[in-house]
């Protein structure tokens, strides 16, 4: 069992990787300032509606964390995009081509026709999948991207790419959609 497949890796693909890769690694951060949220709520937002109700400590606590957990993520993905449009406004980023082969050996990366790199399935981290791209990290955070829009009948591929992967990786490392 084998897949194969070349992608064009673009600023669009390169803006999403950095979205939810800021977004998957930043799990604690946004917790805590949900958490501040949630007592900032309970003081303060309690206190501008002065009702002497129990469920609007309640109330109080869900409109304050609800409002900074809104601001930290939004902060994580503009600052994200403007990290990815700012390198190609300053031509740090040019669109490149990647061949991804995965097979019982491992998943093999060809990135600009040049040098292939190999990974054995020991040496990948994780395996995540999201609406529109597979990301196979091989390290903390950084990962191949495996754009779903240039998939011909993506679908069908990415059923084919999803068995691939349950083949040869062991479960707790993927999650992929089933």
């Amino acid at each position: 069992m084998r897949f194969e497949a070349d992608y064009t890796i673009r600023q669009e693909e390169l803006t999403r990787y950095r979205q939810f890769t800021a977004a998957d690694s930043t799990r604690a951060f946004q917790l805590l300032f949900a958490l501040l949220g949630a007592f900032w709520g309970y003081y303060e937002v309690y206190d501008f509606f002065a009702v002497e109700k129990e469920w609007m400590y309640y109330v109080s606590a869900a409109i304050g964390m609800l409002l900074f957990y809104a601001v930290i993520v939004a902060l994580l993905y503009f600052t994200a995009a403007l990290q990815s449009r700012r390198a190609v406004d300053m031509g740090k980023f040019r669109a490149y081509e990647q061949r991804i082969a995965i097979d019982h050996e491992g998943v093999h990366v060809t990135v600009k026709g040049e040098k292939t790199r190999h990974f054995a399935f020991a040496d990948i981290q994780r395996v995540r999948e999201t609406a529109s791209d597979f990301y196979i990290y091989q390290s903390k955070d950084m990962a191949f991207v495996v754009p779903k829009c240039q998939m011909g009948d993506y679908e069908m591929v990415s059923a084919q790419l999803r068995e691939v992967l349950r083949t040869f990786m062991p479960e707790a490392k993927l999650k992929i959609f089933k």
